[in-house]
C-alpha cells in the first residue's frame, strides 16, 4: 500500500508505519516520511511535497484507510474509527480522501492523465 507516502511525519512515528509498511530509512524502520521531503535523485521537485505545490494531485483510497487504520488499532488495541480520523487529519496538506483509489485511478485515466502511480 502506498498511503503511508501520504502522511505526515507525527503519524509516521505513533504508528511506527514504517514497521507496519516494511519501510526503510536505511537499515531501520522508518519513522518519519521519508517520500516527503526532496529525495536524493539528479531530478528537481521530486518528493511529495514538492509534487503537490507544482500541482500535482494525490488521492489517497479511503477503503485503504478504513482498512489499514482498523488493523493497526486493533494490534494497538486502540479505536479503529479515532486512528482512521487521526490518519485523515493527518494527511499532507492538499491529499484528497478518494472514495476508492482504484476508481480514482480509472476516472483520471478517462480523463487524459497518461500516469498514475496507484501503489
Amino acid at each position: 500500500s502506498a498511503i503511508p507516502i501520504a502522511m505526515q511525519d507525527a503519524l509516521w512515528a505513533k504508528y511506527k508505519l514504517g514497521e507496519v509498511f516494511s519501510i526503510k530509512d536505511g537499515e531501520t524502520p522508518a519513522v518519519r516520511n521519508v517520500f516527503a521531503k526532496v529525495l536524493p535523485l539528479p531530478l528537481p521537485g521530486t518528493g511529495l511535497e514538492a509534487l503537490l505545490a507544482s500541482g500535482a494531485q494525490v488521492g489517497c483510497c479511503n477503503v485503504a484507510l478504513t482498512l489499514y487504520s482498523g488493523m493497526v488499532a486493533q494490534k494497538m488495541g486502540m479505536d479503529a474509527a479515532a486512528v482512521k480520523a487521526e490518519w485523515v487529519a493527518g494527511l499532507l496538506p492538499g491529499v484528497q480522501v478518494v472514495p476508492s483509489g482504484v476508481l480514482a485511478v480509472a476516472r483520471s485515466q478517462e480523463k487524459g492523465c497518461a500516469y498514475c502511480f496507484a501503489g
